[in-house]
């Protein structure tokens, strides 16, 4: 294994000329399930990552592509783990066409660095996974890691026109084009998003935008049990509302959120939801939302201005525990019927 390490090293800097060290002091950092890889590789373009993945493909390496690592504790630990392919070098963005609604970055970028660009144009491409400061666009897609506003703007996947990526082999394709209709046979890029990475390396993404509300505000209200929660929240998905998210909290999640947001919201369970418009229209939202609170029996309303509502948004797409959840912690995702949660969710509870 050592020669075909060494033997890597020396193809890939007579490729690029860029030096690769097998044992410098950041292999630490990229640790994956206990596993520590014997080389971090970064190129700074995609012809460059075209050329890592060829070489270590010939000489039979695992590489692991590397983009945040907000996910490293997601997934089965791997068998081998030979190469760290960071994007880290990858993240600008290519294009950035405001009139069209769409901006084209490249896979390392941070989901905040790419709010940032939109956000001064009034857009927004609706993105809020985890850790946005850390998280990239490229991964946010390939792992299709959707926040609460997937209430509103849809699935990671849905903000995908276009996607160019890497095979194992090195080779490279591009999947999509920019236009909303864009497929008329197999639908890769909903194929890779989701595929953490395991099929190809993604090294580029034209991202579909959206107008951003003038004006966010959220309201939240106490309820005795999950399921009067619950049925609440039912009721406001089958009013015309649209939420920006909406979310069921219960006591133990309602405890941590408060050093986060700032706030304490009414408990023992609380419905929180927020909502984005033009000043009159968020004004009606709200006061139809505060009547659907009061006709399910919510107490105690809690109204949010737009800068609590954006710092109780954030804290409620981060998960409880910290940056990283300890190895001794246990993460997972559950879909399912609106009317089944309560009981998923007092199973979950006893089961814990």
């Amino acid at each position: 294994m050592a020669n075909k390490l060494d033997s890597f090293a020396r193809s890939l800097e007579a490729d690029s000329g860029d030096a690769v060290s097998l044992s410098d002091g950041r292999v630490a950092s990229f640790r994956l399930s206990g596993m520590t890889p014997s080389v971090v590789v970064s190129p700074a373009d995609h012809e460059a990552l075209c050329r890592v993945l060829t070489r270590a493909n010939e000489a039979g390496l695992a590489v692991f592509p590397w983009g945040g690592g907000t996910g490293r504790g997601t997934g089965y630990a791997p068998f081998r783990y030979d190469v760290a392919l960071s994007l880290e070098r990858m993240s600008k963005a290519v294009e950035f066409l405001k009139d069209d609604l769409t901006a084209v970055v490249q896979a390392g970028m941070s989901v905040e660095d790419l709010n940032r660009l939109t956000g001064a144009e009034g857009q927004t491409a609706g993105l809020d996974p985890p850790h946005p400061g850390t998280s990239t666009v490229g991964g946010t897609i390939i792992a299709d890691r959707s926040g609460p506003m997937r209430v509103r703007w849809g699935k990671a996947r849905d903000r995908v026109m276009r996607m160019k990526v890497v095979l194992a082999n090195g080779e490279t394709h591009t999947y999509g084009a920019l236009v909303v209709k864009n497929v008329t046979g197999y639908d890769m890029n909903r194929l890779l998003s989701g595929s953490w990475g395991t099929l190809a390396v993604v090294t580029e993404l034209a991202i579909r935008l959206y107008k951003a509300p003038d004006r966010i505000e959220a309201r939240a209200a106490s309820f005795s049990s999950t399921d009067a929660a619950f049925k609440a929240a039912r009721a406001l998905t089958a009013s015309p509302l649209m939420p920006v998210w909406a979310e069921v909290v219960d006591a133990a999640r309602i405890a941590a959120l408060a050093p986060e947001c700032g706030v304490a919201l009414p408990g023992p369970v609380s419905l929180v939801a927020s909502f984005g418009d033009f000043e009159e229209g968020l004004n009606d939202q709200l006061a139809r939302f505060e009547e659907i609170l009061a006709k399910e029996g919510g107490d105690d309303i809690l109204r949010f201005d737009d800068k609590q509502t954006a710092r109780l948004g954030r804290a409620l797409a981060d998960p409880p525990g910290g940056e990283f959840s300890d190895s001794e912690a246990l993460a997972f995702r559950a879909s399912g019927r609106l009317d089944q949660l309560p009981r998923f969710a007092e199973a979950a509870r006893r089961a814990a």
